[in-house]
């Protein structure tokens, strides 16, 4: 009988917990659909927040499952999104040291390198991370985009020099 018991209660947490988790996810996804549904360019900040928490409370509570490096992944976008590209890099960065085998892992690593340059103008940082894509991914199809960026921060020159350095069409 004792038994019995055990088992029904161990069953008992184990469906909560699938329950919460089913809960979770759901309120992700309805996060998820409210913010592309918005018509402006401007994001519901509110939303975005609460999808960014919502994100990291499931990655901490389930970090085994599949859906924590892709909503990990997207956090760290709605985090740049809402203008918080350290905490888009710090995310990313998550992504890429904790999920390798994550089908986006070198995309978290490129948009780290990606956000360093654009959002924060931080040069020496986005070489780092673009250094580190291309040691590790020689293949990846971002490789030649890399390597271009890669030129242009090391060249010095601004956006408007660099364009002005292309050879004229015929």
């Amino acid at each position: 009988m004792r038994i019995v018991s055990v088992i029904l209660i161990v069953s008992g947490l184990f469906f909560a917990a699938c329950d919460s988790r089913g809960q979770q996810v759901e309120a992700i996804q309805q996060l998820e659909q409210k913010l592309r549904g918005q018509k402006d360019a401007n994001l519901d900040t509110l939303s975005a927040n609460a999808l960014i928490e919502k994100s990291l409370a499931f990655a901490a509570a389930y970090p085994k499952d599949t859906l924590a490096p892709a909503f990990l992944f997207q956090a760290a976008d709605v985090s740049r999104g809402i203008h918080k590209a350290e905490e888009a890099v710090r995310l990313w960065g998550r992504v890429h040291a904790e999920y390798p085998s994550y089908e986006r892992a070198a995309d978290a690593l490129f948009l780290q390198g990606f956000t360093c340059e654009n959002n924060l103008s931080d040069k020496e940082r986005a070489l780092a991370y673009y250094q580190t894509f291309l040691d590790k991914y020689p293949k990846h199809p971002l490789v030649e985009d890399v390597s271009l960026s890669i030129e242009y921060l090391r060249s010095g020159k601004d956006l408007e020099e660099l364009i002005k350095s292309f050879p004229k069409g015929r």
